[in-house]
């Protein structure tokens, strides 16, 4: 249908009234897309070999400590582009048909998280074409020197520093989740089955007809049906459980060696004294 759409709707529409929906809402249509998307793929993390591989990568990403981290970093961005925009540079100044917010953050987050930047197009200075040769404009001598400290500070500080300590603290939360990649997945499948067992009983439109049905049953049975939930015990057993069940293995073979080891010296010591005694009374 959207292939369908896109190449019968006309672009050039004056008239709303007759314009498709996909030249109307385009950045509705573009929203509902990517959430299909990603909730095809939130879905396919329920598949067990697929899910144990991302989920602590997920989880790291979406962990207390990197949504801290995300926070601190995000203030810090916003810090520099509110000092960024306060500067009077023209090419940032409001007018018609541009959107000067948002080519302004575009260059500070270009600067601060890719760390790609050019001074002169910070400033909003164009090259100036002399002869055959292209050379940079004249800088500003009210905020060049601003903008040259911010660059470096933003250069340095954020798509340095900050970027490496942002990719400690997800290899550390991912280390921490990939221990445990069983209890996690299995979580997550519990939660993602609760939240499809709630869709079915309460959804009011597509499973109308397996609801009234179930109604149906209840009311002719005269009891409450429900929903139960169990996996099995070996399948969520993480392995380092494994692990500590062989050890305990282990020791309780040990100790059963050592008591055997003592009994049998035991009775060697008892043999002896016996045949000890035995020659005495003989004598």
């Amino acid at each position: 249908d959207a292939l369908q759409h896109n190449s019968t709707c006309v672009i050039e529409v004056k008239d709303d009234a007759v314009a498709c929906g996909f030249i109307k809402h385009p950045v509705a249509i573009m929203a509902a897309i990517g959430m299909t998307w990603i909730h095809l793929i939130l879905e396919l993390m329920c598949i067990r070999p697929f899910g144990k591989s991302v989920l602590p990568a997920f989880y790291a990403l979406t962990g207390s400590e990197a949504r801290k981290f995300m926070i601190f970093l995000c203030l810090v961005i916003a810090g520099c582009f509110q000092a960024y925009w306060s500067l009077p540079i023209p090419e940032n100044q409001p007018r018609g048909g541009y959107s000067h917010l948002s080519h302004s953050f575009s260059r500070i987050f270009q600067l601060g998280i890719l760390g790609d930047y050019d001074v002169y197009d910070l400033e909003g200075v164009d090259p100036v074409l002399n002869n055959v040769t292209l050379d940079e404009g004249d800088e500003s001598q009210r905020y060049h020197d601003g903008i040259q400290f911010l660059s470096l500070f933003m250069a340095s500080f954020v798509a340095v520093a900050a970027m490496n300590m942002s990719i400690g603290v997800l290899s550390t939360a991912y280390d921490h989740n990939k221990a445990k990649d069983n209890q996690i997945y299995y979580h997550y499948l519990s939660a993602y089955i609760y939240k499809l067992l709630l869709r079915q009983k309460y959804c009011p439109i597509w499973c109308r007809n397996r609801r009234n049905k179930q109604e149906s049953d209840q009311s002719r049975n005269g009891k409450l049906t429900g929903y139960m939930m169990w996996f099995e015990e070996e399948a969520v057993k993480q392995e380092t459980h494994i692990s500590t069940d062989v050890l305990q293995m282990k020791e309780k073979v040990d100790r059963l060696e050592k008591l055997l080891l003592d009994l049998s010296e035991n009775l060697k010591t008892e043999k002896n004294s016996g045949s000890t005694s035995s020659g005495h009374y003989h004598h």
